[in-house]
């Protein structure tokens, strides 16, 4: 649907080689492009209204797994040294 609207910016307010040959686009097109928008709106509409307007839940954070434990883990930065 964003393509419809940009192809119709695109044709009004284009460069020229972009725009049509005449300056103003004819009734029909437009006509045409906000019969597609409508269409696009219908579907958005078909979709919310099966899923009942509810939110699909979001999914719980992947959660990492931790070294096994044969592994060490050590600092990776050795130990602190004090400048006394």
């Amino acid at each position: 649907m964003t393509a419809i609207v940009k192809s119709l910016k695109r044709t009004l307010y284009g460069t020229r080689s972009e725009r049509l040959r005449s300056h103003k686009p004819r009734n029909k097109q437009i006509a045409f492009v906000f019969d597609e928008i409508a269409i696009g709106v219908a579907g958005i509409a078909a979709e919310l209204a099966k899923t009942g307007g509810k939110v699909k839940p979001q999914r719980a954070p992947w959660q990492s797994k931790e070294f096994g434990a044969h592994l060490a883990r050590g600092d990776p930065f050795g130990p602190e040294m004090s400048s006394d």
